[in-house]
């Protein structure tokens, strides 16, 4: 019996950009929402995001953003590559000096071992 192949799914480059673009978007968006907008299906979003990177969780949605901004290669300035790591380096930076959250008390827990 002759095998079937299997569906194979070619998309060009730009959509997959776009898509994953969307993605980080809507998550982004949606995230920022549960800081604004508070109801009983947002609130478990909210605590975990604040279990993570404790009262630094509100400047995570931003990466998100900026991420979508970058793949999906807008023209404005938010979408160079330097401004989603930058912000990414300086996020991460001060989750390892506030310890915010289990991330960032893992961050400074490498940290601290490195540089003792």
């Amino acid at each position: 019996m002759a095998r079937k192949k299997a569906f194979k799914l070619k998309l060009k480059k730009k959509t997959v950009y776009a898509i994953f673009g969307l993605a980080f978007l809507l998550t982004g968006i949606f995230l920022l929402l549960t800081f604004i907008n508070r109801t009983e299906s947002t609130i478990p979003i909210n605590d975990k995001l604040h279990e993570k990177f404790g009262s630094l969780a509100i400047l995570f949605p931003p990466v998100l953003l900026f991420f979508g901004f970058l793949f999906l290669r807008l023209k404005i300035y938010l979408s160079r590559l330097n401004v989603t790591v930058g912000y990414l380096v300086i996020f991460v930076s001060l989750l390892g000096l506030t310890q915010g959250g289990a991330i960032g008390a893992e961050i400074s827990s490498i940290l601290e071992g490195i540089l003792t």
